[in-house]
């Protein structure tokens, strides 16, 4: 999932989590497709936005972790 969390990072750079609305989501959606990107690839892609979304409050119970953009989670994959 590597290039799909890429992909977000680029897509929504400058926006705080909390910022991210459906009408971004539709747009991400809009520019995925307009690429011809298969529906799984776009599946996949808004799998990472959800995930994270999902992660950063959990991340935020624990002293010292400050997590505002999706630029700024770090997740070591084996």
């Amino acid at each position: 999932y590597r290039p799909c969390y890429a992909a977000a990072v680029d897509f929504f750079k400058g926006y705080k989590i909390s910022e991210i609305k459906a009408i971004h989501i539709k747009k991400y959606i809009n520019e995925l497709e307009a690429q011809g990107f298969a529906q799984k690839t776009i599946k996949n892609r808004l799998l990472v936005v959800w995930f994270t979304s999902q992660v950063r409050p959990h991340l935020m119970k624990i002293p010292g972790i400050m997590v505002q953009t999706i630029s700024e989670i770090r997740v070591k994959m084996a």
